[in-house]
């Protein structure tokens, strides 16, 4: 193959050259598509049929420092990175940790929120529950979510004790308040606010993690400009307040 016809076919077939980023593609339809399961509070649920949370507010900031609209698309963990694979939508948010993992699919902002994996029990079992030694019991029963980080981390250190895989994130908290689980995994943020929610309910180890992640949110993993503008959005809404804001509405 000639040398000039080589460079061409190698320049060419570079899909991050080739690639339109989000931000053209936005600008040009007018509204930006984020994709959420709207299942995982503070950071992303319904109140009757309007979204909220944390990272839904953060999705309404970038819309409008974008100048376009905002469209919420409805998704699950298990489907959250092949959604946005099949570019069902631009960005993904809603307490999403980062991992190697997922890198591997997609592109992460820069962290958003320092996170762990703790539990949440009923009140009157915290003392017997006060550790994942006591909660992975063979007459025990855990609940989780599937699909995502937290099931991950529940199938690798609970061996012992009944794994109940529960669709509805939300549900779980009463579950565990009713007695129907005796502990539910996840992360220090959401346990604590199901605590604050609830007086059945307190986080076991929430000051004191079981692991140390990061939240982020999801764009394709090739559109660097994308995520550029991302970053920067995000270091201009901290440095002006806008942020900080929004965690005290939300108690983060």
């Amino acid at each position: 193959m000639p040398l000039l016809l080589l460079l061409l076919t190698l320049l060419f077939s570079q899909p991050s050259l080739a690639q339109t980023s989000a931000l053209d593609t936005v600008a040009e339809r007018g509204y930006l598509r984020v994709g959420t399961t709207f299942d995982y509070r503070p950071f992303t649920y319904k109140e009757g049929r309007q979204a909220a949370g944390y990272d839904v507010d953060v999705a309404r900031l970038m819309a409008r420092e974008l100048g376009v609209d905002l469209v919420f698309v409805n998704t699950t963990w298990t489907d959250l990175l092949p959604h946005l694979q099949e570019h069902k939508f631009d960005l993904a948010v809603g307490g999403i940790t980062r991992t190697l993992k997922r890198q591997t699919k997609a592109g992460f902002t820069d962290p958003v929120f320092s996170i762990g994996k703790c539990a949440l029990v009923r009140r009157e079992d915290a003392e017997r529950l006060r550790d994942l030694t006591a909660i992975d019991g063979p007459n025990l029963t855990v609940a989780v979510n599937p699909g995502g980080t937290n099931e991950a981390y529940v199938r690798e250190h609970i061996q012992q004790a009944q794994i109940l895989v529960v669709e509805d994130n939300l549900a779980i908290p009463e579950l565990v308040a009713q007695g129907q689980a005796d502990a539910m995994i996840t992360d220090n943020l959401e346990a604590l606010r199901a605590a604050q929610r609830d007086p059945r309910l307190v986080a076991i180890s929430a000051d004191s993690p079981w692991t140390a992640e990061t939240l982020g949110f999801v764009t394709q993993r090739h559109d660097q400009a994308f995520l550029n503008w991302l970053n920067l959005f995000l270091y201009q809404a901290e440095a002006d307040g806008r942020l900080e804001l929004l965690r005290q509405k939300h108690g983060l």
